[in-house]
């Protein structure tokens, strides 16, 4: 079964308790149930995109995952997890780490005259798709007596979107965002309402992510979101 290395925090609350919150500041009306509204819609959708936008940030600890693929002889393909993101670390074969090569040095390194090296062996390499990785060589019976399963160590996706039906249920991500949830579905619905002051809630967003960012380890790529692109959001 795979592990998270570093697991969330408790203490998330719940949807409705966070669209509640976000929906009281704005519009000072309170909410007892998610009902299927404008309003609801907008915040349930910012909370989500605000989660993915958080989770593809960084290389976050507590997205990480140890788990494995149990090899299987002459199988040169294996799926990764439904929640694989990318790979945290290489793949390893007792302590070598094998050089993950890209679609171009695959072809150039498995093919000759155009006919496929296809005789199993250990593997010395792999190429990593969105959905599998491939080995080569294919592993052999021999192989897998000894090296039964290979370790995989990933950064995991964030869950389904969430939905109004997931009311009672608590995002998944660490507490320490639940202000920067909250604060991007004001945002958005701020647009939505044409408040001028949507972007301070916004960048309130970004200060709290940033803050996480500089405790965590080293970033993956700079934000997708902005709060300067909230202003041409059509919600209408």
């Amino acid at each position: 079964m795979p592990t998270v290395e570093t697991t969330s925090p408790t203490g998330m609350p719940t949807l409705l308790l966070l669209a509640s919150r976000a929906r009281r500041e704005v519009t000072k009306e309170t909410l007892a149930t998610l009902n299927d509204d404008v309003v609801n819609n907008i915040i349930v959708d910012s909370i989500n995109d605000a989660i993915e936008d958080i989770y593809f940030r960084a290389k976050w600890s507590w997205a990480k995952v140890t788990s494995s693929l149990t090899m299987v002889a002459s199988q040169s393909e294996y799926t990764f997890p439904a929640d694989f993101h990318r790979l945290a670390t290489e793949i390893e074969i007792g302590s070598t780490k094998l050089p993950e090569v890209d679609a171009e040095e695959w072809a150039r390194k498995t093919y000759v005259s155009g006919i496929g090296i296809v005789t199993p062996g250990q593997p010395t390499m792999y190429m990593v798709d969105r959905t599998f990785v491939k080995f080569f060589p294919t592993p052999s019976a021999d192989f897998i007596t000894t090296v039964p399963t290979v370790a995989l160590v990933y950064y995991r996706r964030p869950a389904k979107r969430m939905v109004l039906a997931d009311s009672a249920s608590a995002p998944d991500i660490p507490v320490e965002f639940k202000e920067a949830l909250v604060r991007f579905a004001m945002g958005r619905l701020k647009i939505f309402r044409q408040f001028d002051d949507f972007g301070l809630d916004l960048q309130r967003y970004e200060d709290i992510v940033q803050r996480q960012l500089n405790a965590n380890t080293v970033s993956v790529h700079p934000p997708r979101i902005r709060p300067r692109n909230w202003a041409s959001a059509n919600y209408g």
